[in-house]
Order: structure tokens, then C-alpha cells, then sequence
């Protein structure tokens, strides 16, 4: 699990005290990882988040599901990193049809 570094009593915190949710998003984004490539979806979820908090309930409606969709693809999410975790492990437990052969050789040899 990625650890943004910003605890959730931190969040919290922010939260209480500005009463936005874009500040939070931007704290979150400097605790992470991102590379060249995120940045455009990194602006995005600012952008997204100080135009939740300038609206109202519509704009949450319309705004919320795209700035949830934009931090999934940073992996900002717990389901976000929980999905690229296991895809890491099915990754690194099936083995090509050219490891399996390495690896049967490897034991005749040793055998």
C-alpha cells in the first residue's frame, strides 16, 4: 500500500480549517510519487477539487465522480493502489512458457 503521508487526522485538519477540499488534494499530490507523465492528471485533480469546492450540490454531482476517476488513475485511492498491488502479484506469480522451460531444465541439470 503507497502511504501518501498525510495523515488522516492531518486531512481532517484541513479540512476544519479551510473548508476546501483542494488544499487537501494538493497536500496529498506533494506526498506522492508522480512522474512526468502524471502531472497533466495531478492538475487535473487540483483543478477538479477547487471547482467542488467554489459549487454547489450539482456541481459536486457532476465534478465528484471525474475527480475520483482522476486520482484512481494516480493510484490516490485505497482500490486504486489495492488493484495495482494484485496486479503486481498475479504478475510476478504466472510465468511464461519460456520460465517454465528454464526452470525445468534447471532441475534436471540439478538433479
Amino acid at each position: 500500500m503507497v502511504d501518501t503521508g498525510v495523515e488522516q487526522d492531518e486531512m481532517s485538519f484541513l479540512l476544519k480549517i479551510t473548508g476546501n477540499l483542494a488544499p487537501i488534494c494538493g497536500k496529498a499530490l506533494q506526498e506522492i510519487s508522480l512522474k512526468d507523465s502524471d502531472f497533466p492528471a495531478a492538475a487535473l485533480v487540483v483543478k477538479y477539487a477547487q471547482e467542488i469546492d467554489k459549487g454547489n450540490l450539482a456541481t459536486l454531482a457532476k465534478i465528484g465522480p471525474l475527480l475520483l476517476q482522476t486520482m484512481e488513475s494516480l493510484q490516490m485511492t485505497p482500490r486504486a493502489r489495492a488493484v495495482a498491488a494484485k496486479a503486481v502479484n498475479n504478475a510476478k506469480s504466472s510465468n511464461s512458457k519460456i520460465d517454465e522451460l528454464r526452470q525445468r531444465r534447471l532441475r534436471k541439470n540439478t538433479a
